[in-house]
């Protein structure tokens, strides 16, 4: 029996499961295998991981049929509330009661600026600063004297809740920050705009960008890993019950040894 996450922090594992992908035998027919077919949904930011778990567990699985739809975190919320959704990916688990979730993955939050900025660490009460309004010059963090631009996301990006718990608290976001839509507008954006700060997972970093250190600790794989960097994240599968055997099968296969594996290509494995 599968556990009810109630409070965030909580690792539920899936038990694994043979119900799915058996044949049935008939002592006049050749076992047949039924096709199952599932909807999973996932937050923008949490996409290229599900897509990619997806599409790799149907190569050894041709009995499933497995549609991926992304949609913004509240939207979700509100499908799963009302029923027209059953589980989706996030990297931000809500205070629900009610609400059941299993973990898939970590990750980090990072902060990028522009490559050709001089700042190459911050320290959380910084960041805390510079995104309430407190802090609004470079000069202030050993940069230069140019007022600093914060960029942000949306409310209901899932990205954006875990930056509020993880770092602002009960402080709220100054006005002053410009709202970027997704993940790759604020690369884009960051990397154009010389003053510019922005935060985004550690799975999603490119080039483009220059990635902040925090307290002195370099975000990497390594140091999400063993607990050091101090933004770290839990990617979920979240739904409102246990799942039924047609799901438990491919969120098991995630958590598994060779879904794992996957997962650590760009993001960090479960403990």
């Amino acid at each position: 029996m599968l556990s009810m996450i109630r409070v965030r922090n909580t690792l539920v594992a899936l038990a694994f499961t043979t119900l799915l992908g058996c044949s049935i035998d008939s002592p006049a027919s050749t076992p047949t295998t039924q096709q199952v077919n599932v909807t999973i949904y996932s937050t923008y930011a949490t996409q290229p991981l599900t897509r990619t778990l997806t599409d790799r567990y149907l190569d050894t699985h041709p009995e499933f049929s497995i549609k991926v739809v992304d949609n913004s975190y509240d939207d979700l919320i509100t499908q799963i509330a009302d029923g027209s959704a059953e589980y989706f990916m996030s990297s931000y688990v809500p205070s629900d009661d009610d609400i059941w979730a299993a973990p898939i993955a970590r990750d980090g939050l990072v902060l990028i600026a522009h490559p050709d900025n001089p700042v190459s660490s911050v320290q959380i009460d910084d960041i805390r600063g510079i995104f309430n309004g407190r802090i609004t010059e470079w000069g202030t963090l050993s940069g230069n004297d140019r007022l600093i631009t914060p960029l942000t996301f949306q409310p209901n990006d899932d990205v954006y809740q875990e930056f509020h718990r993880l770092v602002m608290g009960k402080q709220g976001i100054t006005s002053n920050a410009q709202v970027i839509p997704n993940i790759k507008a604020m690369i884009q954006q960051v990397s154009t705009m010389p003053d510019a700060i922005g935060y985004i997972p550690l799975s999603h970093v490119t080039d483009a960008v220059k990635v902040l250190s925090i307290d002195d600790i370099v975000p990497t794989q390594s140091t999400v890993t063993d607990n050091i960097y101090p933004l770290r994240i839990t990617l979920f599968i979240i739904g409102r019950e246990e799942p039924p055997a047609e799901y438990r099968a491919f969120f098991s296969w995630i958590q598994s040894l060779d879904g794992q594996t996957i997962v650590s290509q760009k993001y960090v494995s479960l403990p």
